[in-house]
C-alpha cells in the first residue's frame, strides 16, 4: 500500500520470530523487496554489477562478496531468490580518501551466496546506518561465478 517503513517493520518482526513457519520464505522476500524500495526511496546510490570471474562448475550462480571497510555490511537480493545476509567488519581495513583501492582485498571478510541464475535487485548497506546505501541490478549467469568488493570512500563536504 505504498507504507514502505511499516512493511519493513513487519516483515522483519515475522522473520525474526517465526523461522520454521511455512509462510517464512514469502515473509523473507517480501522484507528483501520492501529494504531495497526503502533504501531506494531514501536516496540510494547505484550499485555496479559484479564482475565476472569465470565458471561455478554448476547450473548456479555464486558471487563472493569481500567486505574491505570498518563496517559490517547487509547485503539484499531479491530475484529467482531473496537472501539477507551480513558481512563483519573488516579489523584491519580502514576508509579510502577520494578514490578506492585500485584492486580488491581478498584478506577481508567474504560470503559467497549460491543462487538460481536471473536477474536480481541489490541492496549493500552499512548496519549503523553510517554510509549511504547503493542498489543496483545484477544479471547473474547460469554456472558463472561472480565477485564484488565494497569499501568505503569519503570525500569532502
Amino acid at each position: 500500500m505504498g507504507d514502505v517503513e511499516s512493511a519493513v517493520e513487519w516483515y522483519q518482526w515475522f522473520v525474526d520470530n517465526a523461522p520454521f513457519d511455512p509462510r517464512f520464505t514469502t515473509a523473507r522476500d517480501g522484507l528483501a523487496r520492501s529494504l531495497i524500495k526503502q533504501a531506494e526511496q531514501a536516496g540510494s546510490g547505484e550499485l555496479p554489477p559484479p564482475t565476472d570471474t569465470g565458471g561455478s562448475g554448476s547450473s548456479l550462480t555464486e558471487v563472493t562478496i569481500y567486505n574491505d571497510s570498518p563496517a559490517e555490511l547487509r547485503i539484499v537480493i531479491s530475484g529467482p531468490e531473496s537472501r539477507i545476509e551480513v558481512i563483519p567488519a573488516s579489523p584491519t581495513s580502514d576508509e579510502y580518501s577520494l578514490v578506492g583501492p585500485l584492486s580488491c582485498r581478498t584478506d577481508v571478510p567474504t560470503l559467497t551466496i549460491t543462487v538460481a541464475a536471473g536477474d536480481y535487485r541489490v541492496l549493500v548497506e552499512d548496519i549503523s546506518g553510517g554510509v549511504r546505501p547503493f542498489t543496483g541490478t545484477w544479471n547473474l549467469t547460469s554456472g558463472d561465478r561472480f565477485a564484488s568488493c565494497f569499501y568505503i570512500v569519503t570525500t569532502f563536504g
